[in-house]
């Protein structure tokens, strides 16, 4: 069965924290730009880090992967949790629109919510939350083995 590609725009565009979710690194990956029209990247209440809501006239800048395993969607979902579900919807590259996968809250975030940039948080959260993350990252790559060997 083959899956669209997924698109990244929080903190999984931060190449250790990707490279750590799927144990290889952003090099290795088939990474281009993408844009989420009519969509903003906000702060998930009482969090760092973003979700994704409806907010016309906008564009939530991103990452497509089109070459994700079965065992990345897996180290994917386990690094988002509870709090995020696999969505669809159409992003933009620079020659096509394209059907994407993405995580989008279970929860409803206002639109109105601030605005979430990976720059503004690469400059005033990294540091802070830089080795947590890729701990969970590392973690949630192991699910994937974990789950193969009962």
């Amino acid at each position: 069965m083959t899956h669209p590609p997924l698109f990244f725009y929080g903190t999984l565009r931060d190449p250790d924290i990707l490279a750590a979710t799927l144990g290889r690194t952003a090099a290795l990956l088939d990474l281009i730009p993408a844009t989420a029209p009519d969509y903003a990247a906000v702060y998930f209440p009482d969090r760092l880090y973003p979700a994704l809501v409806r907010r016309i006239g906008a564009a939530a800048p991103g990452l497509l992967l089109s070459n994700a395993t079965h065992n990345d969607r897996v180290a994917l979902d386990a690094f988002e949790g509870d709090e995020y579900r696999r969505g669809r919807l159409r992003v933009t590259t620079e020659t096509e629109q394209i059907e994407a996968e993405v995580y989008l809250p279970v929860v409803t975030v206002p639109a109105t919510a601030a605005d979430w940039t990976l720059e503004q948080w690469t400059l005033h959260h990294r540091p802070l939350v830089i080795e947590d993350e890729t701990a969970i990252a590392i973690a949630a790559s192991k699910r994937p083995l974990a789950s193969r060997n009962p």
